[in-house]
């Protein structure tokens, strides 16, 4: 089942049944049922010698499927360290690294209590299980947080599939990607990057990506860390989108995605900027442990410079036309630009 309310699923239906469009015709496809067994069976016949999440919403049945079948793959009893954001950070201050206090609220009244604990004015609403940003609000004192926990708790009790709020103090500082690979307990940083964020209708809106061509000290510790996060959750397989924050007292976890990362990257993009594709030394961790112990002991040495540019609009309008293409289509720099939605009207 996808997190989030009916209105949250609209656009990842609309994304599967995209891709599922742009398989070659004749390719076997399994269609979602909620009887698990069902699906195993199904998956069964086929063999596989792996089973791989392509999406967040993915991971839970992937792993199961994994772990059911023998396949290299992480435990199923770490599910919920790998899937929920409270017991990720539980998972950190178990292994004596930083963490993020938090704590699910399910009414006004703890979240006024828990205000009160933390100390701090600037607090953060989510969804245990929310994908993307669904549920997030970014608070500045008491009455921008009851008026995000009413929101929350309403949604929650009229749609099942919203599921646990979480309410945590918020980190303000530089937000990183770390992309990592795992084989066997062993990890490599196959990606890096810096995220701008900009504030705007009270939400953090993503302005650009930038890809790290090489990792200062800072950085350096921050891949430390996030390979001690990856030992708390207890990671073994398979590849992670990390989520991080880094301030004055140094790097610490928004959240672990156990699946490559997304942002709808093209092969030929990440090709460029990095020599590869991420699901190419997912694959290695998987099905060659030899070649992924090799590429581990790698420096970590990206071919050039990667950017990835959103543009933003001020208001919720339907977009006729964007002639900005045929300027930026002008650019040396220029690799690909996605519009998948012009002219498409969701109200």
């Amino acid at each position: 089942m996808y997190p989030g309310t009916d209105e949250d699923r609209i656009p990842i239906l609309e994304a599967q049944e995209m891709a599922r469009l742009r398989l070659p015709e004749g390719t076997p496809c399994i269609r979602a049922n909620k009887d698990y067994n069902v699906i195993l069976e199904e998956v069964r016949k086929y063999n596989p010698v792996v089973v791989v999440a392509g999406s967040e919403f993915g991971v839970e049945l992937a792993t199961r499927l994994g772990s059911d079948l023998g396949l290299p793959s992480n435990p199923w009893s770490i599910i919920g360290k790998m899937t929920r954001k409270n017991e990720m950070q539980q998972a950190l201050a178990d292994y004596g690294i930083r963490y993020i206090r938090g704590r699910i609220v399910r009414s006004e009244a703890e979240a006024e209590a828990f205000y009160k604990e933390l100390g701090t004015q600037h607090t953060v609403i989510k969804r245990v299980r929310g994908a993307a940003t669904q549920g997030l609000h970014l608070c500045n004192g008491l009455d921008e947080l009851m008026a995000a926990v009413r929101t929350e708790l309403a949604l929650s009790a009229s749609d099942e599939n919203v599921g646990d709020i979480l309410m945590q103090e918020r980190i303000i500082g530089k937000e990183y990607i770390v992309n990592t690979v795992s084989c066997a307990g062993k990890h490599r940083l196959v990606s890096m990057c810096f995220y701008d964020k900009l504030q705007m209708n009270g939400s953090n809106i993503y302005n650009y990506g930038e890809a790290m061509t090489h990792l200062d000290v800072g950085e350096s510790a921050l891949v430390r860390y996030a390979y001690d996060v990856l030992d708390a959750i207890g990671i073994q397989y398979g590849p992670v989108h990390g989520e991080y924050m880094v301030d004055e007292k140094g790097p610490v976890l928004i959240e672990v995605n156990c699946r490559p990362m997304g942002a709808g990257q093209t092969r030929q993009f990440l090709e460029k900027i990095f020599g590869q594709h991420e699901t190419d030394s997912a694959l290695d961790s998987y099905l060659d442990p030899g070649k992924f112990e090799q590429e581990r002991l790698k420096p970590y040495r990206p071919l050039r410079k990667g950017v990835i540019k959103l543009f933003i609009l001020p208001n919720d309008v339907t977009l006729e036309s964007a002639p900005v293409l045929q300027l930026v289509r002008q650019l040396p720099s220029y690799c690909y630009s996605v519009f998948e939605r012009l002219g498409v009207n969701h109200s």
